[in-house]
């Protein structure tokens, strides 16, 4: 599978210029050129597991039926199922991978007498999961027959890119609400900031923002898109847990980069501290601290101390014990359908 050109894919998720549908079909249109293959994509809201929701099916190089089977597949759902499928874990996955054998594909079509027959019981999908702590993203799928048709690394790079994804995807949610739409800062190419406000006003703040325009400007680089990892690896999620950068071209074709505020949703607070809070919506869906600094934009070792303390107000000894009580809490705090 191509990796050689996944940067385009990320600026292509920041991008501001289409309306969702079209910016879906974007990203579903370069998917399949980088995969290789057929790819089906939906947004979907899974805050209640009970109302689960999924929207905008859309297909490149797969046929109308399988998208249309999928679609009604999303809305028979059963809570436990999509709790499995979008409540946490990886996020280059397959679908048989993430559903137990009660909540298979074929089985479930067959029990809710679905029109759609699914191929032999051997089908599955690569599923790009854009999992976010706000319980809202896109997926992107690729039926398959075979084994997994990604390498370790390959599944490391479209993880990162699934981490752009969701942060794009939260952003424009907020953009289109007409909140921050100027940002809270512009920064030109070099990194200098020429306008400020809110938070982003601090020193450390336009410190910590020009650096990250830089790295942007940097991962786009021609030299460093030949080094897939490194780009992806200087480009993180958010920018100090709290901006995302995207681009803006002025009348003279000057290019700037507007530092949107853009914190995910911070579930079960109790008495976490608000970047606590954060760090444990990702914790509860089972993220490594590793992926949580990359989408959070911190340092492994600040995730590692808020994990640490996070146990010690959760009343446990151990990282699996405070993953299993957050991700209790999640689906309890569920709202009650009846």
């Amino acid at each position: 599978m191509r990796s050689d050109s996944l940067i385009d894919l990320v600026e292509a998720a920041y991008a501001t210029d289409l309306d969702v549908q079209q910016w879906q079909e974007q990203l579903t249109g370069m998917m399949a050129e980088r995969w290789g293959a057929g790819v089906y994509s939906f947004r979907y809201d899974a805050r209640d597991a009970s109302t689960f929701s999924a929207s905008g099916h859309y297909g490149v190089g797969v046929s109308d039926e399988l998208v249309a089977g999928a679609r009604d597949f999303h809305q028979v759902l059963p809570a436990d199922a999509v709790n499995a499928i979008f409540g946490g874990g990886a996020v280059v996955t397959s679908l048989n991978a993430v559903l137990s054998t009660d909540f298979s594909v074929v089985r479930m079509s067959e029990e809710y007498g679905l029109s759609y027959e699914w191929p032999e019981t051997k089908f599955d999908q690569l599923g790009l999961r854009t999992l976010d702590a706000n319980g809202q993203g896109v997926t992107f799928a690729m039926p398959f027959d075979g084994p997994f048709p990604l390498s370790a690394r390959e599944q490391a790079q479209w993880t990162q890119v699934g981490v752009h994804i969701a942060s794009a995807y939260r952003m424009r949610s907020t953009l289109s609400a007409g909140a921050e739409a100027i940002g809270e800062a512009v920064l030109d190419s070099d990194g200098r900031c020429h306008h400020a406000e809110g938070e982003a006003r601090a020193s450390d703040s336009r410190e910590v923002l020009r650096a990250a325009a830089r790295s942007v400007i940097r991962a786009r680089g021609k030299q460093q898109r030949q080094d897939i990892d490194e780009s992806l690896a200087i480009w993180q999620g958010l920018v100090s847990g709290r901006w995302s950068l995207v681009d803006r071209f002025d009348a003279d074709g000057k290019h700037f980069l507007i530092a949107h505020r853009n914190a995910p949703a911070a579930r079960d607070p109790r008495a976490f501290s608000k970047r606590e809070a954060e760090v444990a919506s990702y914790l509860g869906m089972g993220h490594s601290n590793k992926l949580i600094a990359y989408t959070l934009g911190l340092k492994t070792s600040t995730i590692a101390s808020h994990i640490a303390s996070i146990q010690r107000k959760l009343g446990v000894g151990t990282r699996v014990d405070a993953v299993r009580v957050l991700a209790a809490t999640r689906e309890a705090d569920e709202p009650d359908d009846g």
